[in-house]
């Protein structure tokens, strides 16, 4: 087994430093530690007491760019006019900013299409103005026996199957007619 790569890492005594393949470690009360720029280093840091300990996960967050004045705005604008598409409700906020010269609607009327999505399906979006469509009752009759009405059109058939009926336990003959 080649061992060339791999580096290890002895240390005599406590609190000594070495230097191996350009980077440090450290041993403290018999446990080695990485030093300054090693993997595990960034996510361990030493309090004022000098005790270890991991270090709390931040993740990155853009700065928002619009606030809940704008959700209110889109959420009132979406209310009086029905909730249109994207690009409609973006060119509606920009009218209301460019041609009628309200201020308020300065910073929502630039926004871009898919983003106007993102914030209609926010939870502050969503609980400033929540649609609600009642479930609509079907046009088509499902399930109904009637004789088809072409109109005189070719192509439609109309299949009627009656069954013979069982004899001993076995299964009878299906008689299928077809008429036009």
């Amino acid at each position: 087994m080649d061992r060339s790569n791999t580096a290890q890492f002895q240390v005599s005594s406590a609190e000594e430093i070495c230097q191996r393949n350009d980077k440090e470690i450290y041993r403290a009360n018999d446990r080695v530690f990485p030093g300054p720029g090693m993997p595990a280093d960034r996510s361990i840091q030493w309090n004022r007491t000098g005790e270890m300990r991991r270090r709390e996960y931040r993740r990155h967050r853009f700065a928002m760019k619009y606030t809940v004045r704008d959700m209110e705005l889109l959420a009132r604008t979406d209310e009086l006019h029905e909730t249109l598409s994207g690009p409609a409700t973006r060119k509606i906020l920009q009218r209301e900013y460019l041609e009628h010269g309200h201020q308020e609607y300065s910073n929502i009327s630039m926004i871009s299409v898919a983003h106007l999505y993102n914030m209609r399906r926010s939870n502050a979006y969503r609980s400033i103005n929540w649609h609600y469509t009642k479930t609509k009752p079907t046009v088509v009759r499902i399930g109904e026996r009637a004789k088809p009405d072409p109109k005189g059109q070719p192509g439609y058939i109309r299949a009627d199957s009656v069954h013979q009926g069982d004899l001993n336990g076995q299964k009878g003959v299906y008689h299928i007619n077809s008429t036009q």
